[in-house]
Formats: C-alpha cells, sequence, structure tokens
C-alpha cells in the first residue's frame, strides 16, 4: 500500500480562495486510487458552496453512463493533461464515489466537456471517492464492456466491505 497526502493553497476561483487536504491510497493489485478530500478553507462567507469531483470526457467516447454510486466512460483513446497528451489504449475512466457523500448529487457536462459530478450537501466540506482507469494492457480489461463489469464489481466490493465483529477480549 502506498499513502501519499497533498496540502492545497493559493487555489484561486473566481467566488474566493480555497484550500484543501487530499489523501490518496493506492493498493497493490487494485484498479481503485482512493481520494479522501477535506476542504480546509472556503471564501469568508460562502458557506453554501457546492463541492464536486469529474473527469474530461475522453476523446472518441464510445459510452458514458452514471448512476448514484459511480460514473464510467469508455474510449478508444484518453487525453491526459497531466501528460500532455493522448495515452493510447485506454479503455475507460472511471469514478465511484460514496452514496452517502453524493447522495443528492447531480450530473452534468460544462463547456470543455468535463464529466462533472455535483454535491446536493451545500457546504460539506469532507468526502471521498475512487479513482480508475483502465487499458488493454490490464488482463482484466481487454474490451469496453469488461471495463463496465470490472468498475461494477469493484463499486460493490467497495459499498460492501467486509464486516468485523470484535467479541470479548480476554487478558
Amino acid at each position: 500500500r502506498a499513502i501519499a497526502s497533498a496540502e492545497i493553497t493559493n487555489w484561486k476561483s473566481g467566488k474566493g480562495d480555497y484550500e484543501a487536504r487530499c489523501r490518496y491510497t493506492l493498493w497493490a493489485k487494485h484498479q481503485e486510487l482512493k481520494c479522501d478530500v477535506e476542504l480546509t478553507r472556503v471564501p469568508a462567507g460562502f458557506s453554501k458552496f457546492t463541492a464536486g469531483i469529474g473527469f474530461r470526457e475522453p476523446p472518441q467516447e464510445t459510452s458514458f453512463i452514471a448512476n448514484k454510486t459511480y460514473a464510467c466512460a469508455t474510449a478508444r483513446d484518453i487525453y491526459s493533461v497531466a501528460s500532455g497528451g493522448i495515452i493510447a489504449d485506454m479503455i475507460g475512466l472511471s469514478l465511484i464515489y460514496d452514496a452517502n457523500d453524493f447522495e443528492k448529487s447531480e450530473l452534468s457536462k460544462d463547456a470543455q466537456k468535463n464529466h462533472l459530478i455535483h454535491f446536493k450537501n451545500p457546504g460539506r466540506r469532507r468526502f471521498s471517492y475512487y479513482a480508475l482507469a483502465g487499458w488493454n494492457r490490464d488482463e482484466a480489461v481487454q474490451s469496453p464492456d469488461q471495463w463496465k463489469k470490472l468498475v461494477a464489481a469493484v463499486q460493490e466490493e467497495i459499498a460492501n466491505p467486509p464486516q468485523v465483529n470484535v467479541g470479548a477480549v480476554e487478558y
């Protein structure tokens, strides 16, 4: 397992300055990256802000589905802002979110064709989500249909973690 923390400062928006603390957790042999976000500063007097998450619509997007717990896109190639270009042979991108965090979420697409999931829980400062990416070099992901099935399986696993009951402790 690898864990990275990030402090985001000097985040300017048209409505004021924000700051955030993020923790990213990646497990060996897992497709998902867990992102825990806490907004540590929001503009003064702006307590009704609406947070959200999202990803850019892949060029040549072949399908997009979203429900109460995940958003999933498939495409032939995925554009990566981080790498400054096209990542060939990527099959899909997905975000999985907790229904409790995004219970009253709304899906939209902005002018830059970003898929966005907005909170409808104004003022909430903490939330978590999982990010996934799949490409055809992965044995489990050789087609868009396999990607959709994988995303649904990961979402089911996240939504139903193992239950642990601790009985009496003896010394």
